[in-house]
């Protein structure tokens, strides 16, 4: 358990950089992508993470996991890559509010602090929306931030927010937006309600809530490979 790679797709290696900082490099270049992960199993302590284009070159991802002060942590994660092929939906904001990179005719509307509006050329009213803090270049994001996600007025729009720590509006918090829709090759995706039942899903998929803030999501395909993930190094 030394920051190695779990299972995934398309990964040449990973590299655990120093505690809560890993690199996870692919088998080609990614730096016209975006990047989104979420931790897994970390049932001791909430951890939030944070990516950023590759340290140690193009093909690379870098990725830190953060106690909720900011402090650096190790933890385990899922790592998700968009670049728009295998219609998969993306968008990276910058710090000014500023669209960096993204799927072909998208529109990005600021609509004040730390709200926006990510409108896509095609339709993503069936699509799961994924969202991380993330630096547009390889910088690093300092700030315990978060993003946060939900329909848009329209069958083409996304709504995002980023907000601090204490859950207040926060402006100048770069995000990278990927979508997996139903047309996605080889993906799965789940919309689930706060209750537990299922909002929208990939054929197959059930869902349940088996306490308070708890969820089980399965499906009857395998899943097992269908993400990057991360071991976390031993305490």
């Amino acid at each position: 358990m030394d920051g190695s790679l779990a299972h995934g797709s398309r990964v040449a290696s990973t590299t655990h950089l120093g505690t809560g900082r890993y690199e996870v490099t692919f088998n080609r270049n990614v730096s016209g992508c975006a990047f989104v992960a979420t931790t897994v199993n970390a049932y001791t302590q909430a951890l939030g993470i944070f990516t950023a284009s590759g340290h140690l070159s193009a093909n690379g991802v870098y990725v830190e996991t953060k106690n909720q002060g900011g402090g650096l942590t190790d933890g385990p994660f899922h790592l998700l890559v968009a670049c728009g092929p295998l219609n998969t939906r993306f968008a990276v904001v910058g710090y000014s509010a500023n669209l960096v990179r993204s799927t072909s005719g998208t529109i990005l509307t600021a609509l004040g602090a730390g709200r926006y509006r990510v409108k896509f050329a095609d339709p993503v009213g069936g699509c799961a929306y994924l969202a991380t803090v993330a630096d547009p270049g390889n910088g690093l994001v300092f700030s315990p931030s978060g993003a946060y996600t939900g329909s848009g007025p329209d069958n083409h729009t996304v709504y995002i927010e980023t907000k601090n720590p204490g859950g207040g509006l926060q402006d100048g918090v770069p995000f990278h937006l990927a979508l997996i829709c139903p047309s996605t090759t080889s993906a799965r995706l789940a919309v689930v309600k706060a209750g537990g039942p299922i909002k929208r899903a990939s054929s197959g998929t059930i869902s349940s809530r088996p306490s308070t803030g708890t969820y089980a999501v399965t499906n009857t395909l395998n899943i097992g490979s269908q993400s990057a993930v991360v071991r976390s190094p031993p305490p």
